[in-house]
């Protein structure tokens, strides 16, 4: 490349990107710069999901577990067996469903991720 012109000298290709040396500044406005790779942002990403699906799953379980104390003050109150064995079943569905939709989420959210990172 000839440097009368103002063209570019040399160029070398890295694992990081390309540099490249230029002799004017024109050229110099026309060169490609070394490009970063952002290997980072999908872990972050997928973290940041992790820790909303997390805090989302400790406030259903934080339900679950007041509607556990209000079978237990229910019981103590002597209400039936059955409103108590209802609100039982109610629990224990809300903790078994919110765990697997955590788990789904979990599951998804590390598919993104390395979807993103490849």
């Amino acid at each position: 490349m000839a440097t009368a012109r103002g063209f570019c000298r040399q160029s070398t290709t890295t694992g990081l990107g390309t540099r490249v040396a230029c002799c004017s500044a024109s050229a110099f406005k026309n060169m490609t710069h070394r490009k970063p790779l952002n290997w980072w942002k999908p872990i972050v990403h997928t973290a940041v999901h992790v820790f909303a699906g997390t805090v989302i799953f400790a406030i259903v379980a934080l339900a679950a577990v007041l509607l556990g104390l209000m079978v237990k003050w229910l019981e103590s109150m002597g209400a039936s067996g059955y409103t108590v064995a209802v609100f039982t079943l109610l629990e224990d569905a809300i903790v078994t469903v919110d765990a697997v939709w955590f788990i789904a989420y979990i599951v998804n959210s590390g598919k993104s991720a390395l979807k993103e990172l490849s």
